[in-house]
Formats: structure tokens, C-alpha cells, sequence
């Protein structure tokens, strides 16, 4: 449950590192400069042209698309809450982990465990 914990754990923070780079690189696109010529461009280009186009720029015509449709934002809070709900998760199995260990060693201290592992030889 610990290793169960910790993944998910991890697992949240990869979801937060992510957000993190798509806010920033949102916060890049919205130069304004940037914006507008990316706008101009797309408006004075034909579509059939956009395979034609560097990586970058069809990334950041992808991105503007998607935040005027609302799409950006919409990706960013379900990342968000998606986050909110891993770190819930990790941290009921750090509970469970930490009621299992308590268990293990209550059971240590009063016989029980050595008793169960003799009764388990015998079978």
C-alpha cells in the first residue's frame, strides 16, 4: 500500500508539472505581438498550407484555437481536479499503510504474529 501510495503520489505531481507547462506556455502565447501575428497569419494563410508550416507555429495556431474555444481552460481544470483527487487517493493509502504497519507491530508485540506463523508451519 505504501508503493501503491507513493505512485499515486508521483502520479499527481507528474499531473501538476504538466499543468504547470501548459499554463506557462499559454502565458508565452499570450504575448500579445505573438498573438496578433499568429492571428494575421492565420487569417491571410489557406488551410491547405498548414501542413507546410514549422512545428512550432502550428502548435501555437493548435493552442490559440483552443483557448478561444475555451478548450484550454477546460483541459486545465480537469488536469487540475484531476490532481486534487490523486493526492486524496495517496493519501487514504498512506492511512492504510500507516493502520496496516500499526497492526503488524501491535501484532508482534502480543504473540499474535509469531502464533499465526507457528499455526501456518503446521498446515
Amino acid at each position: 500500500a505504501g508503493d501503491l501510495a507513493s505512485e499515486v503520489q508521483r502520479k499527481a505531481d507528474d499531473f501538476q508539472q504538466l499543468r504547470e507547462r501548459a499554463i506557462r506556455s499559454l502565458a508565452q502565447v499570450h504575448r500579445a505581438d505573438e498573438i496578433e501575428r499568429l492571428a494575421h497569419s492565420m487569417a491571410k494563410e489557406p488551410a491547405d498550407s498548414e501542413s507546410k508550416l514549422p512545428a512550432r507555429q502550428r502548435m501555437l495556431r493548435s493552442m490559440l484555437e483552443m483557448k478561444r474555444s475555451g478548450e484550454l481552460e477546460q483541459l486545465a481544470q480537469e488536469m487540475d481536479d484531476t490532481r486534487a483527487k490523486l493526492e486524496t487517493k495517496a493519501a487514504q493509502l498512506r492511512e492504510i499503510a500507516a493502520r496496516m504497519r500499526r497492526g503488524l507491530r501491535d501484532a508482534k508485540r502480543s504473540g499474535d504474529l509469531e502464533r499465526i506463523a507457528r499455526e501456518m508451519e503446521q498446515v
